[in-house]
């Protein structure tokens, strides 16, 4: 009458059925190479004791699985001594109690503990997710994505760019590496403008020197040209003079 009992019956030494709740089995004699007896007998061998630890076995009966139990039924001083026994005290075992129990609602909690087993799982994973989605935004993107603007910078001239390095990690390393070596371009470019426009003063002023030198070589060869063509022009006339002087 217990709920989840699907049926009980009682075995003899001899494999007959004493007693079970479906009476149309009573005084039926069980083969004992049947499911529920082969565990524990050998072929053809009479029953002397029943301490294996197969007893139970589980099938399915109509759609639902079906725990049975075979318990023994032992010979005890108090049944063998008793006038109402008949059985010698040389026989252990009296029998056997077949208890066959539904393991609908079992297998119904283990499904329901699965489902929330699986439900846990899922929001666990979820929550995982979001949190892992949250700290490499955080802790990976955002700071690439600065890197990357930084690097944007650099790349349109914006040269002494600096990017705010918040974490202790390899990333703040690395951000902590462009800023100095964004400095280091900007010192590179001052001091290469600065070469430039002092060389473009120094250019200027040798220009300048070369130009008077040039000028004075022009003068220099201006009046040698001068000096020459005058002696040239005394000497053309020296020569007729002369000639009037000797007349």
């Amino acid at each position: 009458s217990e709920p989840g009992v699907v049926r009980v019956r009682v075995f003899d030494s001899e494999g007959r059925i004493s007693y079970s709740t479906d009476r149309s089995e009573v005084d039926r004699i069980l083969d004992k190479d049947a499911e529920a007896c082969y565990a524990c007998h050998a072929h053809g061998q009479r029953l002397t004791r029943l301490n294996r630890p197969d007893r139970f076995r589980v099938y399915k009966a109509q759609g639902e699985r079906v725990l049975a139990v075979i318990t023994p039924i032992e010979n005890q001083p108090d049944c063998s001594n008793a006038a109402c026994h008949a059985h010698p005290v040389s026989q252990q075992i009296l029998g056997v109690l077949d208890t066959h129990l539904s393991l609908a609602r079992t297998d119904r909690q283990l499904a329901e503990g699965s489902r929330r087993m699986l439900a846990c799982d899922a929001l666990a994973m979820a929550a995982i997710a979001f949190l892992s989605w949250v700290f490499i935004r955080r802790v990976v993107d955002r700071p690439l994505k600065h890197l990357q603007a930084g690097t944007q910078k650099l790349t349109e001239g914006v040269l002494g760019y600096q990017i705010e390095s918040q974490s202790p990690d390899q990333i703040g390393a690395l951000a902590d590496s462009f800023n100095i070596m964004s400095l280091q371009l900007r010192a590179a470019n001052e001091e290469i403008v600065s070469w430039a426009h002092n060389l473009e003063e120094r250019v200027e002023e040798k220009t300048a020197e070369v130009r008077r030198a040039h000028d004075q070589v022009l003068h220099s060869e201006t009046m040698a040209s001068v000096g020459k063509m005058a002696a040239v022009v005394a000497h053309e006339i020296n020569n007729p003079l002369s000639g009037i002087l000797t007349y």
